[in-house]
Formats: C-alpha cells, structure tokens, sequence
C-alpha cells in the first residue's frame, strides 16, 4: 500500500478518510523584453525557436535545462491545501505599523 505525507506539514494522509491534493509547480525562465511590438507581433522569434529547437533534440520536456523550465510536486493534506489557496506564495502579511503625528 502507498503512504502519503504532507509536504507542509509532515502528517500522514490517510486517503481511506481524508483527501490527498496535490499541487504541480511549474516555473520557466522569460527574457525581461517584453516580446511584442506595439502591433501585438512576437518580436522575439529566436529564444521560441531556440527552445522548439531544444524540444525536438532532447524529445522529452523533462530533460530541459533548469533555466528554462522547472516541475515539482507536492502533497498536501486539507487543512495545509486550504492555507496554500489563501497564501501561494507564502508572502509573510506587512505589519502597519501606527505612528502619531508628533
């Protein structure tokens, strides 16, 4: 039988009563050009054909470079899947601080 566990929180999930969600990450690398003209035309055609390039060669979109694309997964119980829906990108809340007006 297959064991299950949060990647947050580190609980085992017991998938005969609970639910196991799972959360696929996939990041890619982007240039900082904005890549269309003021008409909306891909201005940057290499880096696509670069990457199809690199595509066909390798046949398998795993074995690309780090840089240009990254997958993970993760496991995630309920109670640590609802805190992933309200904070994605665990951004820690900025604190107001009150000043008077002295």
């Amino acid at each position: 039988m297959i064991h299950y566990t949060c990647d947050r929180c580190r609980k085992v999930i017991e998938t005969e009563h609970e639910t196991r969600y799972v959360v696929r990450i996939e990041v890619q690398a982007t240039s900082q050009v904005d890549g269309f003209d003021q008409e909306g035309e891909l201005v940057n055609l290499k880096a696509i054909e670069d990457i199809i390039d690199q595509l066909e060669r390798d046949g398998d979109d795993e074995e690309i470079s780090p840089e240009i694309l990254t997958r993970r997964e993760f496991d995630l119980c309920s109670k640590c899947y609802e805190a992933y829906l309200q904070n994605p990108l665990a951004i820690e809340p900025q604190t107001h601080l009150g000043f008077s007006n002295n």
